[in-house]
């Protein structure tokens, strides 16, 4: 799935896993420091005296998410449970995405264990709408997440921690099936791009072949 633009914020920046994740993703999709943020509430002015050290990032302001749009994905780094983040309630959450810009998004995908194991990405996608948020798809992994390391695996690509992910991602190269490993909840808009079946409202049904790790 390829989007015109990739934003990120990292919402526990002084959490050390947490920092190493979003930093890979950071490199993985190419993403500039402005356009990648950093909840202050969780680390105050950690980054003013580790400059060129931590994740690459600017605080959250008013205008840091105005530029986002339908073409855009935001990744949202975080500890998670099945019932959202930890570090925040989902009202915070919500508030934390009108009070940054936010209007406008294709895909807000979560990078956080278990968040689309429930119904966290219901709910949430009812209550940005009635803020006024129009947004295409939220996706959030069924399941704990991991970060594999350099010598297991792909680096790139989080590894869910059941024995099929495991296997799959450590001996072959490959990743579950998406049925298997994420939960996609429609938004209010419709958002389909070229070249996709997983993001398509004709064809809503999530990939059920496994895909080698690139």
């Amino acid at each position: 799935m390829k989007w015109d633009k990739y934003f990120i914020i990292n919402i526990q920046p002084r959490d050390t896993i947490i920092d190493i994740y979003a930093k890979k993703i950071q490199s993985r999709y190419n993403i500039p420091s402005n356009r990648s943020f950093y909840d202050r509430r969780d680390s105050g002015d950690i980054f003013a005296g580790f400059a060129g050290t931590t994740f690459n990032a600017l605080p959250l302001s008013p205008t840091a998410l105005t530029p986002v749009d339908r073409t855009s994905k935001l990744m949202i780094v975080s500890h998670g449970s099945e019932y959202g983040l930890h570090s925040m309630d989902m009202a915070t959450l919500a508030r934390t995405l009108v009070n940054a810009g936010l209007k406008e998004v294709g895909l807000i995908s979560f990078k956080a264990c278990l968040t689309g194991k429930d119904q966290f990405l219901d709910i949430l996608s009812k209550d940005i709408a009635m803020r006024g948020i129009d947004h295409g798809w939220l996706l959030g992994y069924r399941e704990i997440a991991l970060l594999p390391l350099s010598y297991s695996g792909s680096p790139w690509h989080t590894r869910l921690d059941t024995d099929e992910d495991r296997y799959l991602h450590d001996e072959h190269g490959y990743k579950s099936a998406d049925q298997n490993r994420i939960r996609l909840v429609k938004g209010n808009i419709d958002v389909v791009l070229p070249g996709t079946r997983r993001f398509s409202s004709v064809s809503p049904q999530l990939c059920n072949l496994r895909r080698r790790l690139t």
